[in-house]
């Protein structure tokens, strides 16, 4: 059964704050309907890194390409990893598209909100 995320060619995923303020933009390759693939991290343009989740990103940004695979499908749980010795990030969103993102394990508490940006 394919789900709404499954239904569509994605590859964009809006990192927020837990407020909903845009922070940046995690870009995978391929779409996230394949198990695993390459991803950057993107800050938005002209944000001042000024808090704990702007450093997150800004750190990983400047890391270069990062790796993620999909650790199950529903939801959607995707594991990211770095280079050098930073800790894992996840992604967890529910067939919506909608959901969190944080450091660590998945089944953890996020740090921000994540959505998938529709095309």
């Amino acid at each position: 059964m394919r789900t709404a995320i499954g239904a569509r060619r994605m590859n964009c995923v809006i990192l927020q704050d837990l407020s909903g303020n845009p922070l940046g933009f995690l870009l995978c390759h391929p779409d996230l309907s394949q198990p695993a693939g390459d991803c950057v991290f993107m800050t938005l343009p002209g944000r001042a890194v000024s808090g704990y989740l702007d450093r997150l990103l800004a750190d990983r940004k400047s890391a270069g390409q990062s790796a993620w695979r999909a650790d199950s499908r529903e939801p959607l749980v995707l594991r990211v990893t770095s280079p050098g010795p930073r800790a894992g990030l996840f992604v967890r969103l529910d067939e919506s598209g909608v959901g969190v993102w944080g450091v660590g394990e998945p089944t953890g508490r996020g740090v921000g909100l994540a959505k998938i940006q529709r095309s």
